[in-house]
């Protein structure tokens, strides 16, 4: 089956490491990039670091608003799954570029298969949750991470197209232990009291575009009494130095880091106290490995951090947070929650349940 995957974000191309070898030697597949958040520095060191093809069509949707944004997608997209003929569009997630690829590819007559299928926050002020639902609302297969998301969307009426596979940020976590695992030696040594530290790493445009907000958070955090290790995003960097932020939360950060390697990334999360963050798939990551995370949230769609017990919606209520830094939450073990999420091996069952569609 002629395949076109499309992505558009980083956390796309993570996913599609683990998806990519299983998929492209079963089908011919193509991948498209949106460009939604393209930088070389970042998107060509994933690539790199995930031994990835570069993009079969790179598009330059660009930013904008999320109406812009979608609109510039589409049209770009039309176009290129015109030149390319896919037989199945495959989409990831809940972004702009996602719904973008969702609505052009059903416009064109291209079915679609949606990883990630299901999830919900039940929360329709979040551009994402839109994204979510209008996505499942048109796709023809619907690959879910868990049996909480089938079963919503059974609930929904898709009774018929749903598969539960699993996930595939478990299958890159579990792949990439051992070297983070090697990674985080040379964390310990390089940032002082790591252990105790709280990993912090937030971009939801919602935040950064408050000020009042940004502040709130930041306070909160300054107020957790141990060591923070930041993590952040050119767009999160920009935000604290115009709010004047960035020297305050350094006062209290032992480590302020660039956006990191995946696998960079998992050995932090897994050597320090607990993480804050906004970012859903940070949460995912810091449950496969074991670490509690704070949410800087007032809802999510990954609600097993909340109901495993694995992690608390915290909001941006700076109160709120501070008074979580001396909170101790009774972590799932790591056997149920890969059992949970499917074990490993989503890539593999992602692949037959798309063989299935052509017979």
């Amino acid at each position: 089956m002629k395949i076109s995957i499309v992505v558009g974000v980083r956390p796309h191309l993570v996913k599609l490491s683990a998806l990519w070898p299983v998929l492209s030697a079963a089908h011919d597949v193509q991948i498209v990039h949106t460009g939604q958040h393209f930088d070389h520095s970042l998107n060509g060191a994933f690539l790199q670091e995930f031994d990835l093809p570069a993009p079969h069509r790179q598009l330059s949707t660009g930013s904008g608003t999320h109406a812009q944004q979608v609109g510039t997608a589409m049209v770009q997209i039309e176009s290129a799954l015109a030149e390319l003929r896919p037989e199945l569009a495959v989409v990831i997630g809940d972004t702009n570029s996602s719904i973008a690829a969702a609505l052009a590819a059903a416009k064109s007559g291209i079915p679609v298969a949606h990883v990630e299928a299901g999830m919900r926050s039940f929360d329709k002020a979040l551009p994402e949750e839109i994204n979510r639902l209008a996505i499942d609302a048109i796709s023809t297969l619907h690959l879910c991470s868990t049996t909480r998301t089938r079963d919503q969307l059974v609930s929904e009426g898709h009774r018929d197209s749903v598969e539960f596979v699993g996930d595939l940020l478990l299958d890159v976590c579990l792949r990439q232990q051992p070297a983070a695992l090697a990674a985080l030696a040379r964390f310990n040594s390089a940032i002082p009291g790591l252990a105790e530290s709280a990993l912090v790493t937030f971009h939801r445009g919602a935040t950064l575009k408050d000020p009042r907000l940004l502040t709130e958070v930041v306070e909160g955090l300054l107020g957790l009494d141990r060591p923070l290790v930041c993590v952040l995003h050119p767009a999160a960097r920009r935000a604290l130095e115009d709010g004047g932020l960035l020297d305050r939360l350094g006062h209290r950060t032992v480590a302020m880091l660039d956006p990191l390697g995946h696998t960079e990334l998992l050995a932090l999360l897994s050597g320090v106290d607990r993480v804050y963050t906004d970012s859903s798939g940070v949460q995912r990551e810091a449950l496969f490995v074991g670490t509690p995370c704070f949410v800087l949230r007032d809802s999510t769609e990954f609600r097993e951090t909340v109901e495993l017990g694995s992690g608390r919606l915290v909001g941006t209520d700076r109160r709120r947070i501070a008074a979580s830094g001396g909170d101790v939450l009774s972590m799932p073990s790591r056997e149920e929650v890969r059992d949970y999420f499917g074990g490993g091996g989503a890539a593999e069952r992602i692949v037959k349940a798309i063989g299935a569609l052509s017979r």
